[in-house]
């Protein structure tokens, strides 16, 4: 499960309605914290520097402390922010106190207190926690280039302190821990690649909050894994034809991007497809014939009677991969688009054709999933490349609201964005899939899946998730720097194996 900063509010206010005090949450959270320390080191007389803010976050390390003192250590309390605010996290300071803590104020003993970080053993952040956004003023980030200077192991509390918990965002002086206990549940900063070396390892405590204040929360976002795709993926019937596995027209490629439809087909075929029909130029035709026979081909510029007609038999149409920009490649996508009756998948050039002619929006609906990169999606929507990737979350559910599309915004982590529904974010890949021809795998794995019956949503998630799984498997076994597109497309059986087979293990033979 992944929450918001809000859910996660919301979850200790139902808590408190349900007899669950802010006190005895707060206790809750530092003990599990003090629970992780003495796991992993000997605490008798162990020289730890707590980090603490003024709300809620620091009352939680001013527990931890308490619990080392009681236990032989030897914390010293840092009031970064001067005494705490709260009433709760005011309480849990007065008690550490009189257990013996020492106490340093950054205020007026800025010096000591960066030679205590550098000379402690342990280091535990409770500064932020969820509550940073935006950059560290000067006097934090002279803090934590300490921090993550000194030689000392670091744990956070909840969050690493400098990092924005919903979008990942982290300021270049954030707190880097080694471990991260995250209250409640994970948050989206958790799962994000751009803030790993931030987090560190990952342990989610469970604080007290009890089980029916989560009887009506709704995450916004949903990591996927394999338990949530094998949920979307049914095994083959045995008894079925090629017509009962999804009938699959693509369109793309051209004289100059002809691996870009032999790519889509390949991952089309790979993924199940009973039948997929490639409509493209006479070059293109004919290097896709040589890579993968069992497609069948038309020309949509010489015979467009039957590309109208092949278009109205199919049960989904990938369209954009490799086409270009010209005026006949448009022609081609504002006809596809107005005489298609079945679901679309765009990608590539057919989405740079949406972001120059915004009125063909109106042609789209909720059949149809968008899978742009940030590139991509920074020329839809006007908005600056960086700028998406500081809350690419939002950004993505906020399109898709908007225009009642789903929405696949690859990049290191790829968010799918459904109209009306919860996001899905992608955990798995790694950089071997940055590489050229990607995405045109990606977009044939989708619109394979969504031809054979899954509905938009479940076709973008699995086949996200099955293409890096892909290329995951395809990096243990050769490397990430040697992958290409056409190599990973030889792996996609494997990644079924792995997720069919009860064991998780690789049994099947892989071509390449």
């Amino acid at each position: 499960m992944i929450i918001t900063v809000k859910e996660q509010r919301a979850l200790e206010m139902r808590a408190v309605e349900n007899g669950i005090s802010l006190v005895r949450l707060m206790q809750n959270a530092g003990e599990s914290v003090f629970s992780l320390i003495r796991e992993r080191y000997d605490i008798a007389n162990l020289s730890v520097c707590v980090l603490c803010g003024n709300g809620g976050n620091g009352g939680d390390g001013f527990v931890t402390a308490r619990l080392l003192k009681q236990a032989g250590a030897n914390p010293v309390i840092v009031l970064c922010s001067g005494e705490p605010e709260s009433d709760a996290a005011l309480a849990m300071f007065r008690q550490a106190v009189s257990e013996g803590a020492l106490v340093l104020d950054v205020r007026v003993e800025r010096e000591k207190i960066v030679e205590t970080i550098y000379d402690c053993y342990l280091i535990i952040d409770a500064v932020y926690g969820t509550g940073f956004h935006g950059e560290l003023n000067e006097s934090f980030k002279e803090l934590f280039i300490a921090v993550n200077q000194s030689r000392a192991a670091v744990i956070s509390v909840d969050v690493p302190s400098g990092v924005d918990a919903d979008t990942g965002e982290a300021d270049e002086n954030a707190v880097r821990a080694e471990l991260t206990v995250s209250f409640i549940a994970s948050k989206p900063a958790n799962v994000f690649k751009s803030a790993r070396r931030n987090y560190g390892e990952t342990v989610v405590a469970d604080i007290g909050v009890p089980k029916e204040c989560f009887l009506n929360t709704k995450s916004e976002l949903t990591e996927i894994d394999a338990k949530t795709v094998l949920k979307m993926l049914s095994p083959r019937n045995e008894s079925g034809h090629k017509g009962d596995f999804g009938r699959l027209l693509v369109t793309a490629g051209s004289d100059r991007y002809r691996g870009a439809a032999v790519l889509a087909v390949l991952g089309a075929y790979n993924t199940g497809a009973g039948l997929v029909s490639l409509a493209s130029g006479e070059k293109t035709l004919c290097a896709v014939a040589s890579r993968v026979p069992e497609a069948i081909f038309l020309d949509p510029f010489c015979a467009q009677q039957e590309y109208i007609a092949e278009l109205k038999r199919c049960d989904a149409c990938l369209i954009g991969c490799g086409l270009t920009e010209t005026a006949q490649a448009q022609e081609l996508f504002v006809r596809t688009l107005k005489s298609a009756e079945c679901q679309l998948v765009i990608d590539a050039d057919g989405l740079n054709i949406l972001a120059s002619e915004p009125s063909l929006f109106r042609l789209l609906n909720d059949k149809t999933i968008l899978t742009p990169h940030v590139g991509e999606f920074s020329r839809l929507t006007g908005i600056a490349a960086q700028d998406i990737l500081k809350d690419r979350v939002g950004y993505a559910r906020e399109y898709a609201e908007k225009h009642g599309v789903t929405l696949v915004l690859k990049s290191d982590n790829t968010v799918i964005a459904p109209a009306g529904g919860p996001a899905f974010i992608n955990t798995i890949g790694n950089s071997g899939l940055a590489k050229a021809g990607s995405g045109d795998l990606l977009s044939g794995v989708i619109a394979a899946l969504l031809a054979m019956g899954k509905r938009p949503a479940d076709a973008a998630a699995a086949g996200v998730y099955l293409h890096s799984l892909a290329a995951d498997i395809a990096a243990e076994i050769v490397n990430k720097h040697s992958l290409t597109a056409s190599r990973i497309a030889g792996y996609i059986d494997a990644a079924y194996t792995s997720l069919f087979t009860k064991n998780n293990t690789i049994k099947a033979e892989v071509t390449v």
